[in-house]
């Protein structure tokens, strides 16, 4: 009989490698076309051959009669499967392993079984002399130490060059390692319809095992369980959401005095006049993560503009803006390179989460690692600039304006800024309120914010 869970992961990592598909989309539809598998399982294997890539890729090279070159794809991730589910998936013993991965070679791999029987039984052969202590540390004879951290965490080698060349090599070690290990699955706490503590009390009846985010008021650590299989999704009691884009809303909204005061029932009544009267701007805010979640912080009183340059983008946004329940938030087509006059001077917050190579997302993409493309990287920069320049001629004077990215690339980061503010030096009209890295330790991803302010107009020239 057929593995269905095999077989849905090598549909999701197909799509992944031959069509250049998302992970996160690959799993799912994947997932969706055989519901008969078991979804914890797949999206295991299918995020595990990626973050390991390139390393089952240099024991497969080593272990064919004639290398890696001429293996076709489908064969290739088969081989990818096998290798990674005999060390990591402790539900199938190793021999089952190979048995498996060939009668489903015969399905999906025509005339190939008998190849990839070969290799991965030459793989359970030879493992011990091919790796000391862990499958994890390769034994690669003379390559560089740079080589040796592009094989073992399977790294492209331009991205491990230039992660060592902006972190050094210790840190850039530990930032590679860090992003391998996978995380949890965080969330965010509707507020505007539930408290976290009640969110966690019905998610611990769900059966997730939960704890808090640490340094967010909304966030929820889910360390077992499926809360997206649940009703409670539906019902718009949370949202997906990374700590890191948490925490840089939450101290936007706290750095600006937005920030609704939050009780044990969330009142948001206490409302005034001059609160209603006040516009947000979120520049390039598909999804709505961090759209919808400075809705939720400051009470949904005010209207929030969300634009993307992209109208299928902006659909994501409407779906979890519905869902949600929230009411101040309205979407534009737009793009954020292009500059609006009529928009000047009319936001007290602008969010500016700018386009970036998302290197600080690895952990979850983590087939970001094996496209890295220097030529991209370096033209993302300039239209950074636009977007970040556009921006803050749209804060009111005395208004504020975040910059951000998911990005360790500190070309995109302080390199945008420090451009930034040389170039409103003259000026003198902004200050630097709050700059953080947050690198991707302890249940956050990679993730840069710049907070600045817009001073008010000096009293002689108004």
């Amino acid at each position: 009989m057929l593995n269905k869970n095999l077989l849905a992961s090598f549909q999701a990592l197909k799509d992944v490698y031959s069509e250049d598909a998302f992970s996160n989309l690959a799993l799912n539809k994947a997932i969706s076309d055989h519901r008969d598998c078991e979804p914890a399982f797949v999206r295991a294997m299918v995020k595990g051959v990626l973050r390991n890539s390139i390393l089952l890729d240099y024991y497969i090279d080593g272990l064919a009669s004639k290398g890696i070159k001429k293996i076709k794809n489908r064969t290739l991730i088969l081989l990818r499967m096998g290798i990674f589910a005999i060390e990591e998936m402790d539900s199938m013993p190793e021999y089952a392993v190979v048995n498996e991965v060939v009668t489903l070679a015969r399905k999906v791999s025509g005339g190939t079984a008998g190849f990839i029987n070969a290799v991965l039984r030459n793989y359970l052969r030879k493992r011990k002399s091919l790796y000391t202590d862990t499958w994890k540390n390769p034994v690669t004879g003379k390559k560089s130490r740079e080589e040796n951290l592009s094989v073992r965490y399977s790294y492209a080698p331009e991205l491990v060059n230039l992660f060592i060349e902006q972190y050094g090599y210790d840190e850039a070690e530990k930032i590679m390692a860090a992003m391998n290990d996978g995380q949890p699955l965080v969330i965010r706490t509707n507020s505007l319809r539930i408290t976290r503590e009640a969110l966690m009390e019905k998610l611990e009846e769900e059966g997730c095992r939960c704890s808090e985010a640490d340094g967010t008021r909304l966030g929820i650590v889910v360390n077992e369980g499926s809360p997206l299989g649940t009703s409670l999704f539906g019902e718009g009691l949370f949202s997906v959401q990374g700590k890191s884009s948490m925490t840089a809303v939450q101290h936007l909204a706290d750095l600006s005095g937005q920030a609704a005061a939050f009780g044990e029932e969330n009142d948001f009544s206490n409302k005034n006049s001059k609160a209603t009267e006040l516009k947000y701007l979120d520049l390039c805010s598909a999804p709505g993560g961090k759209t919808c979640e400075l809705a939720e912080l400051t009470g949904d009183i005010h209207e929030i503009l969300a634009c993307d340059i992209y109208s299928h983008r902006l659909e994501l946004v409407n779906s979890n803006v519905k869902r949600l329940g929230i009411k101040g938030i309205r979407t534009e087509i737009h793009d954020g390179t292009e500059k609006v006059e009529e928009w000047e001077n009319s936001f007290q917050l602008v969010v500016a989460d700018v386009p970036c190579s998302g290197l600080g997302t690895i952990g979850a993409k983590p087939e970001i690692k094996l496209r890295f493309d220097e030529e991209e990287i370096r033209d993302l920069p300039e239209i950074q600039k636009k977007i970040l320049a556009n921006a803050f001629s749209y804060v009111k004077p005395g208004g504020y304006l975040m910059y951000s990215t998911c990005t360790l690339n500190k070309d995109e980061n302080d390199g945008v800024i420090n451009w930034f503010l040389q170039w409103r030096k003259e000026a003198g009209d902004v200050e630097t309120i709050e700059k953080c890295l947050l690198l991707p330790y302890n249940i956050t991803t990679g993730f840069y914010w710049c907070i600045m302010r817009k001073k008010q107009e000096a009293p002689e020239n108004k």
